[in-house]
Order: C-alpha cells, then structure tokens, then sequence
C-alpha cells in the first residue's frame, strides 16, 4: 500500500478506490477508442499497474533519485472495474496479453496489457477476474435485496420465502 501513496495527480480519494489487489509493472497500450490496432506494437509504455477493487490504476513511475528513497509515480488514466467487461480473456499465442474493454455511455475504451511471463500473466488474469466476480456478485445480490424489498412491500410473503431463492439461485 506504501507505494499508492506516492501516486501524484490521481484524481480520486485513495481509500475510495478499495482494497489494493495487485500492482506490478506492466507494459500497457493507450486506451484504444477505435477498432484499428495497426501499429500498436509501437505503442506500449512500462506502467505501473495498480489493481483496486473499484478501478485500474496506470501509472508512469519516476525512479527512486538514491537507495534510501522510493519511486514515484504519475497518474495517466484509469479503467473502472463497474464498467469493464465481463467476458473471458483471450490470450495470444505467442504474447503474454490480454485486453481489458470498458464501455461507458457508449464509448468503449481498449487496453491492452503485455506481461513479463506465463506466471506474471496468469497472477493478473485470475487477479482482475476475481475482482470482476466480485462486482458481479454484488450486481447479482442488489437485485435480490431490490426483489424482495417489491415482494415485502406488496405483503406478499409466499413470493419472499418461495419464488425469491429461486430466482437469486438460478442468476448465480
């Protein structure tokens, strides 16, 4: 958590952004706003990547100045968890990628991620798609609270006890 204190111009509270997953340096595209990937290879840039349960952190980090101090980084741009999604991770074959796509209001940006190794690779994947289970999950729990606070404020109690299970089990 040390190192999330020194993340300069990052436009949010820290303690907003949850509990810190995962964080590593990566070599990450620019977010992609169209289909064209020619030339993308050209565009990857060493960031440090920081994993919250709320939203992806990328970072240029400063180098520490001596032995005795810490690196710095600077905030380039964020990816919200609540908005990426949620479909399984294609891999290339020969590069240790994975993309990660957020759509919001209508705009989907595109992210790219290169990782270091096949371990490095799959700690992020298996990391980013807890987190994304995790939404899900709570997506899937609002709706049951919001089904049966309707059933309970309709005084129908046979509903709560017997239909709202069923439905909340078969969404999971």
């Amino acid at each position: 958590m040390m190192n999330v204190g020194r993340i300069k111009d990052l436009p949010t509270n820290v303690h907003q952004l949850g509990e810190l997953k995962l964080q590593d340096m990566l070599s990450v595209s620019e977010p992609l706003t169209s289909k064209d990937t020619k030339d993308i290879e050209k565009k990857f840039k060493e960031r440090r990547v920081f994993l919250f349960q709320q939203s992806m952190i990328f970072c240029d980090e400063i180098p520490a100045k001596d032995k005795y101090s810490s690196p710095n980084y600077i905030y380039k741009y964020e990816l919200k968890i609540n908005k990426l999604q949620h479909k399984e991770f294609k891999r290339s074959k020969e590069a240790f990628q994975f993309t990660l796509v957020e759509v919001d209001a209508g705009i989907t940006r595109r992210v790219i991620c290169q990782c270091k190794d096949d371990e490095q690779y799959e700690l992020w994947v298996t990391s980013v798609n807890k987190v994304l289970q995790r939404q899900m999950d709570l997506i899937i729990g609002m709706h049951c609270l919001r089904i049966f606070y309707v059933f309970i404020h309709n005084n129908n109690l046979y509903r709560v006890l017997h239909i709202i299970p069923l439905r909340c089990y078969a969404m999971h």
